[in-house]
């Protein structure tokens, strides 16, 4: 995976995306034919660590999206359940990498925009557990 990352400022500044539990950083791709198109890089993290990187690319179709986006009111990753628009999944294929983490690939779809999604899950995503805690 590759992922171009922020600092924790310039993405909380320039996207209004910096949350407890994730790292989301993204900028815009391109313009083209009324669409935008962002690359977006987000890692998910549980106790302090991170079980998931997920890269993205999110091409939006509606003027109101984009316009949500681009004023940041609403993230990239929060249209779906903002506009309470419920996307098709297909999952295109999924296997492991050499390193042997489990990584899936899938698009959400609906008429407003399209997520095109690789997910990598850390080999030791299903035994994290809370600080402090080594049961």
């Amino acid at each position: 995976i590759y992922c171009n990352k922020r600092s924790p400022e310039q993405s909380a500044d320039n996207n209004k995306q910096f949350m407890s539990g994730k790292h989301e950083s993204f900028s815009l791709h391109e313009k083209e034919n009324g669409c935008e198109v962002w690359n977006r890089c987000v890692d998910l993290t549980v106790h302090s660590k991170r079980f998931c990187t997920a890269v993205s690319k999110v091409t939006v179709v509606d003027q109101e999206c984009i316009r949500l986006v681009g004023c940041g009111a609403v993230g990239i990753g929060q249209l779906f359940r903002y506009l309470n628009i419920l996307p098709t999944f297909e999952l295109i294929d999924a296997g492991r990498t050499k390193n042997g983490e489990l990584w899936r690939e899938y698009v959400l779809r609906s008429n407003e925009l399209c997520c095109e999604i690789r997910e990598e899950f850390a080999l030791d995503a299903w035994s994290i557990t809370p600080l402090g805690n080594d049961n």
